[in-house]
């Protein structure tokens, strides 16, 4: 019997890939951690964050963080709704992420890079391309506020809206991994097969380096009784791919459904050792050690 983790159908974060300002869906959360880096992926420290709530207050809400000594930072106690949250680096260009919070789990980003600022000795920008960059930053917000209305129509269940404003948002701008990404999930929770592996794909050839579409590709593969293509389709891409836990753990599992023991060790190990650690990374651990006779093994991964 194909054994499927209902943890991977979970939505992951993901980050929209439109310059300044960009969006990034936080999944489900009212504490946010993610690692500031420069283009090299070296961890900025004291990297100054102002998080400004966008939505309906009386008065301006507005929760400061900074990082620490590897780039990291968690900011806890967001209420609900849109946020506005200005990055801060002497040395570096400022920038402006938006995200739509919900929810009062943990979330966890993808890094967040800060580009270097340009030399003092470098020409100053023109009139024309300041008002370019402006109307680049109205679009890409206009554009963002409509992904922001298919987010909220998602988490109240209005599933028929929310892929009209994701559909909206890929028409306009094809390259948005996160729109084709949570239209397969959409079509997926419709029983709607072939269309979510089309939308999974295209997240897939839109931002290719984002593990969140490959893992959710390969669940569905597995649930539609693929469990081969499933694993094929994440070990082509794991040396690709930076180290992520849920990727892992799907990987994992992909090997596990094909008895491939110690592929899913390898995997498994790999995923609890991120933080946060895998809670059923470690079940899985413990049920191989158990096929293994490794009792006392087996014990320590599920204490």
């Amino acid at each position: 019997m194909i054994r499927v983790s209902t943890f991977l159908l979970t939505l992951a974060v993901l980050t929209l890939g439109l310059g300044a300002p960009a969006l990034v869906e936080a999944q489900v959360g009212s504490t946010i951690r993610a690692q500031v880096v420069d283009p090299e992926g070296k961890g900025i420290p004291d990297a100054e964050l102002e998080f400004q709530y966008q939505g309906e207050t009386r008065v301006p809400i507005t929760k400061k963080a900074k990082t620490d000594k590897k780039g990291y930072f968690v900011r806890v106690g967001l209420k609900t709704g849109p946020w506005k949250i200005i990055l801060t680096k002497e040395g570096f260009k400022p920038r402006i992420t938006n995200t739509q919070v919900s929810g009062d789990a943990r979330s966890d980003w993808d890094p967040i890079v800060m580009e270097p600022a340009p030399k003092a000795t470098q020409s100053a920008t023109s009139a024309s391309e300041v008002q370019a960059m402006q109307e680049k930053q109205e679009e890409a917000k206009a554009l963002g506020e409509t992904y922001g209305k298919g987010l909220a129509a998602m988490q109240a269940g209005q599933y028929d809206e929310a892929q009209a404003f994701f559909q909206e948002v890929v028409a306009e701008n094809p390259g948005v991994a996160p729109a084709h990404h949570n239209l397969g999930y959409l079509y997926m929770l419709k029983n709607d097969g072939p269309a979510a592996e089309e939308a999974f794909r295209k997240s897939i050839a839109a931002q290719p380096g984002t593990p969140d579409s490959y893992v959710a590709l390969s669940t569905l593969m597995t649930a539609d009784g693929r469990p081969q293509e499933a694993y094929d389709l994440l070990q082509g891409v794991s040396a690709l791919l930076p180290d992520n836990g849920n990727f892992q753990f799907a990987l994992g599992v992909a090997a596990t459904n094909l008895g491939k023991d110690q592929d899913a060790l390898t995997a498994f190990e790999k995923a609890a050792s991120f933080e946060p650690p895998s809670v059923e990374a470690y079940y899985y651990l413990a049920t191989l050690a158990v096929g293994r006779n490794e009792t006392a093994v087996a014990v320590e991964n599920l204490e």
